[in-house]
């Protein structure tokens, strides 16, 4: 019994051991067997009117009868038996405790797995039963803010907003998510004149928990050298019936102004005006006190930047008020 039990320690004997009982085991992973695996299933189209198909998969545990090593696979990766099947070949009804939620009919889900299962036959669902999450479904258009910034270097300046191509973008999801989205925005982008990048493409930031008609839009910031510009204009007296006495009576103004809307700016000059009846408004800043009031303009045109008036504020007396003086 010693010698026999010796023999064991030969490293050679345990080598042929393990070797033939690596062969037993393949050998008898040939034959068919029965066992209960676990099948990842994914539902595709269960949107129907209201609804769409929920963010991820159900499991469902399956009796099946196949060769050992299909078995054996699908029992170690659960991939190997994930399939999708189509919400027309399963019969579903709402779920009376839940909206949110969908009964699947086993039958009709074992006919659906039993035509896709590949490599096995499968013998029943053993799930005593079987939901689908189906959020209630929304979509919306809704604007898209851009965050596309000018470098202004040297005589150039900003001509208006940025022009975005297409505007708007549609968002799909839950009703929750949806009704959070008001706009979305692109990623910050900085252009410059120097990198001849004011014509592009841009990425959308996608809002969390929906999905996007689009994922860049097209942006063009317009752009133009400018220049200087100054003009005196007599200030109206607005918000007022009666006749005023402005002091001084005219102001300067000054801007910055695009080269190509000097022949519109010269055409429709802008105009300098006080509200005298905007003190009256709250929140309105035109009265400062004393019968001073600031100095508004109207008719500014795109193309026109950095505006300064001088002075800033002007004294208004009604006339009767100056004939008693």
């Amino acid at each position: 019994m010693k010698k026999f039990i010796s023999l064991f320690k030969d490293p050679l004997l345990l080598l042929f051991i393990a070797i033939a009982a690596v062969m037993w085991y393949l050998n008898h992973l040939n034959t068919t067997f029965m066992s209960d695996v676990t099948v990842p299933i994914k539902v595709r189209g269960m949107s129907g009117v209201d609804k769409s198909d929920s963010n991820g998969t159900f499991d469902v545990v399956c009796q099946v009868r196949g060769n050992g090593y299909t078995l054996m696979l699908m029992s170690l990766f659960p991939r190997y038996a994930a399939m999708e099947l189509s919400a027309s070949d399963l019969s579903v009804s709402s779920d009376m405790s839940d909206s949110s939620y969908y009964n699947v009919d086993l039958r009709s889900l074992e006919r659906a797995i039993s035509s896709q299962i590949k490599g096995v036959e499968l013998v029943g669902v053993l799930n005593n039963e079987v939901r689908v999450r189906a959020d209630r479904y929304a979509e919306k258009t809704v604007g898209i803010k851009p965050r596309i910034r000018f470098d202004r270097q040297g005589q150039y300046m900003q001509l208006g907003p940025v022009v975005l191509e297409p505007s708007t973008v549609v968002v799909k999801g839950s009703v929750k998510d949806v009704a959070a989205v008001d706009y979305v925005e692109t990623m910050p982008v900085t252009v410059g004149v120097d990198r001849h990048d004011y014509v592009g493409i841009v990425e959308l930031r996608e809002p969390d928990g929906v999905e996007m008609s689009v994922s860049e839009v097209s942006y063009n910031v317009d752009i133009d050298r400018f220049t200087e510009y100054s003009i005196i204009k007599k200030v109206e007296v607005r918000g007022s019936k009666g006749d005023f006495v402005v002091f001084p009576s005219s102001v300067t103004i000054r801007c910055n102004v695009a080269v190509s809307r000097m022949d519109r700016l010269r055409n429709n000059e802008p105009v300098a005006y006080v509200d005298y009846g905007g003190g009256d408004i709250k929140g309105d800043d035109s009265y400062i006190g004393n019968d001073k009031y600031i100095v508004k303009i109207d008719g500014l045109i795109d193309g026109m930047g950095e505006v300064d008036i001088s002075p800033r504020y002007v004294t208004v007396l009604r006339e009767e008020e100056n004939d008693g003086v």
